[in-house]
Formats: C-alpha cells, sequence, structure tokens
C-alpha cells in the first residue's frame, strides 16, 4: 500500500481542469515543490462552494492534499495573489528530471550558467516554432531511479 503523504499550503496553480463525476472536478496543478500534481476537488462545480471561482486556471493560490499514489484529494484552497496576465505571451513550464542530488550542480552551471543558457534556447526555438513570445519556466528536480521506471517514463509522455 502506498504511503499516505499531506502536502499543507504548497504554492501553485491549476493548469487544467475537467468535470468529474456530479460535482467535482479533475485538476492537473503545477506547484513549486512537487512539480505537477493530479487532484480531484470534491464538490468544487457546486453554486455555493467557495472553490469554484478559485479553481481557475492561472490563477496563484496555495494548496493543500492528501494522496495516496498518483492522485491526491484537494482538502483546502486559499488565494496566493492577483491572476497572471498572460496576453500575448504563452506560458511554459518545463521540469528537467534528474536522479542524483550530486547532478543539479552538472545541470545547473556556476551561478546556474548551464541552466540559463539552456532555458534562452529553448525559449528561442520555443518563440520561433510557436510564431509568439514565450515564458519558460524551468525546474530541476530530482526522482530516483525514475529512468528505469516504466511508470514514470509513460508518466512524462515517453512510449515505452
Amino acid at each position: 500500500m502506498a504511503e499516505r503523504e499531506q502536502v499543507l499550503l504548497e504554492r501553485g496553480f491549476v493548469l487544467h481542469q475537467r468535470p468529474y463525476r456530479d460535482s467535482s472536478q479533475l485538476l492537473e496543478c503545477m506547484t513549486v515543490t512537487h512539480g505537477r500534481v493530479g487532484l480531484v476537488a470534491r464538490g468544487s462545480r457546486r453554486a455555493a462552494n467557495r472553490q469554484r471561482a478559485l479553481l481557475q486556471p492561472f490563477v496563484p493560490l496555495r494548496l493543500s492534499w492528501v494522496r495516496r499514489g498518483e492522485l491526491g484529494r484537494l482538502t483546502q484552497v486559499e488565494p496566493e495573489a492577483a491572476s497572471y496576465v498572460l496576453a500575448g505571451q504563452r506560458l511554459v513550464h518545463a521540469v528537467i528530471w534528474i536522479e542524483r542530488d550530486s547532478q543539479k550542480k552538472i545541470v545547473i552551471g556556476k551561478d546556474g550558467g548551464v541552466l540559463k543558457q539552456a532555458g534562452t534556447e529553448a525559449r528561442l526555438e520555443l518563440r520561433e516554432l510557436l510564431g509568439e513570445r514565450v515564458h519558460l519556466e524551468l525546474w530541476v528536480k530530482v526522482r530516483e531511479h525514475w529512468a528505469d521506471s516504466e511508470r514514470e517514463l509513460q508518466r512524462l509522455g515517453f512510449e515505452v
């Protein structure tokens, strides 16, 4: 049985939402510490539910949840600040997964130089590909043995 994980007031925002059953939603969220997280917001589609207005894409939030396995249950949501204005610019979040903490120094480089250079080149390529300005946010996350896990590779979009 998977361990129970409880997270309190993690900074993040909703990337995507879709209806689930009669009154709930499935949320795809991006958080500062946990990266991309799938959550169920029970009862959030009810007219009287306060969460309904907050759970909109790109609204900065503080999220709390509990989970066993991959899908968590949203337990609390609070507004963090005003919504982001994204007019004329795409927002792209990217996570660079590494297997050991010692690899961070290599990927980030001295004073962040390697990561900054990679980000600049990726942003320019995305701008050319999409034909519009792109705001690129990069994170480097450690997840041991992710490359050996068929489940992790599928979750990241690789065909195994």
